[in-house]
């Protein structure tokens, strides 16, 4: 029997991050993606983003082909994906662990990759490393629990899993 998202702490800790995670795919990630300046863009974080990406985070900006391919799939691929992610983290899919860990892998890979090259060009590349450290560190987190868990949706004993 499945058990309420408010009995599972750990996956309300998850659902809430990954629904941070998509906001910032859809702000930062899809602007940086679609190639457009910061602070062109008129919203009302815009010169917030533009004084983030000139203090901490340059190659989010930099034009360059590669990067913005990066910030374009995390904005319109990865992005649908976290909320899918949070979703079901909710409502318990139980067909979910095997896309998650996959999805978490290649969205770990992403950032660690965009974070190496970032850092050499970085003002700041300690704060830089340290307010992406949690997209690296919650999806590797959802990994291992995934991992670990046969039946992470599921009420202890129950002998009936819930179809999803």
């Amino acid at each position: 029997m499945l058990r309420p998202l408010r009995e599972r702490p750990l996956h309300l800790f998850f659902v809430i991050a990954f629904g941070v995670f998509a906001v910032t795919s859809f702000t930062i990630d899809a602007i940086g993606g679609l190639g457009l300046d910061f602070a062109a863009v008129g919203h009302p974080l815009a010169g917030a983003l533009a004084d983030y990406a000139r203090d901490i985070d340059p190659l989010v900006m930099s034009g360059a082909t590669w990067v913005q391919a990066m910030l374009f799939i995390s904005g319109f691929v990865f992005g649908p994906l976290k909320l899918v992610l949070a979703v079901g983290l909710a409502r318990g899919w139980r067909w979910l662990p095997v896309p998650a860990i996959t999805f978490c892998g290649a969205y770990i890979y992403s950032t660690v990759l965009y974070v190496a090259v970032g850092v050499l060009d970085s003002p700041a590349p300690i704060l830089l490393a340290l307010i992406c450290a949690p997209y690296v560190l919650v999806p590797a987190a959802l990994i291992v629990h995934l991992a670990r868990t046969k039946t992470p949706f599921e009420r202890a004993g129950s002998s009936e899993p819930r179809r999803a």
